[in-house]
């Protein structure tokens, strides 16, 4: 029997184990499941660990980063299909995993956990997977028996490309350094790029121990990674270092993609490790810089660009979450819609830009009270705001809105023109659900709006609720 990977939170195992296993046993897949993510990873590595490599790994929808979490499977086991089950937000995870930088090629496929017939609709997703690798492995089988039957005249010239003196030239004049150890970690050869890397040359390099001439942080780690390379079943292990930190007097950081394998002789004895160490010091640069300009873009699109809150777009998003989480764990999910009163009054007599500081001082007021990380204030629309509570009771979410109306009447920001007060003044409608089912996500919104209307309408600066 094959063996399949399941990581997801004990929960979300709870409630999909059944279907999961019984899907897979019809396949002759044996799943193994996993709360603890880095301790299954460990296991992973060792030899032993199971008889027969995992062919399907299924990630679960209670993981948050379940493309990083694929990726590392991946390196461990490069021929592992993925089922990624997931309750919202699909199409996002979809074009992640089709982007370049997903690194898990096309071998996935996504299961919605939220479909009336779950255990169908898997069954569905993971014969597509399996037809997949079988497909895989015809073509492999194809292109392996068209070069056993094609073998090639090897001329002089093929002779001598592959002649020790050939190779040797290859190996001084690569892009990367190219280091060659004992198991000790004696230096037997070291390659020019090796020399500009380390700013060592050849001759002062070779004899000595690796572990005692290399700089930074891999002095302390070199040892540490030979004797995982030894006990690896592969033979070969990827790291990434700091050769020079920054804090280092008068070097500039410098970081590497390090590559160790080992050598072995004709009778596949260990006699020796290989290290392929590259600079990627500039790479590294380019990718801050790129990853700062997309969290940039990232915020402008989810933040209101005048009061700095989130705007409606990330509002929606993270409502339709909150509304599935809490569903999920049966919570009650509380809702304030909340409206500066008389405000086209004090656009048309403090100007524009006087409307503009109003509305900046009272999403300022407004986000002071959202102190878990999952409640949200955000601009709902125009002077409109709204606040998201999840795991709040209405009366908490009642008491919570008064506390803002207090607030923002203390900033005593001068109304003239209001017909309730001598400053500005809010309304609030709250409502609390317990999400099911049968309600649409939208019903708490158009109750919310309602009970805003009665607000205004009972004469303004006031909280309004229905239990």
């Amino acid at each position: 029997m094959q063996n399949a990977l399941y990581f997801d939170s004990e929960g979300s195992q709870l409630r999909l184990m059944k279907a999961i296993k019984n899907n897979f046993a019809v396949h002759g897949l044996k799943v193994h499941a996993f709360v603890d993510h880095e301790k299954a990873l460990h296991n992973l590595e060792q030899d032993d660990y199971l008889n027969d490599e995992p062919t399907v790994a299924i990630i679960g929808p209670e993981i948050e980063k379940a493309i990083v979490l694929a990726r590392k499977i991946r390196g461990l086991v490069p021929d592992i299909q993925f089922l990624f089950l997931a309750d919202s937000e699909l199409s996002q995870l979809a074009y992640n995993l089709k982007s370049p930088a997903g690194g898990v090629s096309s071998d996935w496929e996504i299961v919605d956990t939220g479909k009336q017939d779950f255990a169908g609709h898997l069954n569905d997703k993971l014969n597509l997977l399996l037809k997949k690798r079988r497909f895989r492995t015809t073509l492999s089988g194809i292109n392996r028996s068209l070069r056993k039957s094609s073998k090639p005249v090897v001329s002089d010239l093929n002779r001598y490309s592959v002649s020790l003196k050939y190779l040797a030239h290859i190996v001084e004049h690569a892009h990367d350094g190219i280091i060659a150890t004992t198991l000790e970690g004696v230096i037997v050869k070291w390659n020019l790029a090796a020399e500009n890397i380390f700013k060592l040359i050849a001759s002062e390099a070779i004899g000595r121990s690796i572990f005692d001439i290399v700089p930074g942080q891999w002095a302390g780690q070199l040892p540490v990674y030979y004797r995982e390379l030894m006990s690896t079943k592969a033979g070969y292990k990827e790291y990434e270092i700091v050769l020079h930190d920054a804090e280092e007097q008068g070097q500039q950081k410098q970081i590497c993609d390090i590559s160790l394998s080992l050598i072995r002789d004709e009778s596949q004895q260990k006699i020796g490790v290989a290290a392929f160490v590259r600079d990627i010091t500039e790479r590294k640069i380019s990718e801050k810089v790129l990853e700062d300009i997309r969290k940039d873009l990232e915020r402008m699109s989810f933040e209101d660009g005048l009061t700095g809150i989130s705007n409606r777009r990330q509002f929606d998003r993270v409502y339709q979450k909150e509304w599935q989480r809490m569903q999920r764990y049966c919570k009650p999910l509380s809702v304030a819609l909340l409206d500066i009163d008389y405000f086209k009054n004090y656009n048309d007599n403090y100007g524009h830009l006087g409307g503009d500081e109003c509305l900046k001082l009272v999403a300022k007021t407004l986000r002071k009270f959202t102190k878990r990380s999952s409640d949200l204030v955000a601009r709902y629309g125009g002077e409109e705001f709204v606040l998201l509570l999840p795991d709040t009771s209405l009366d908490a979410a009642v008491q919570l809105a008064e506390r803002c109306r207090d607030a923002v009447r203390e900033l005593k920001i001068p109304h003239e023109y209001s017909r309730t007060d001598s400053c500005i003044t809010i309304s609030a409608g709250v409502t609390s659900v317990v999400p099911n089912p049968s309600l649409s996500p939208n019903s708490l919104l158009s109750e919310a709006d309602a009970l805003l209307y009665l607000a205004k309408r009972n004469g303004r600066n006031r909280v309004c609720m229905c239990r």
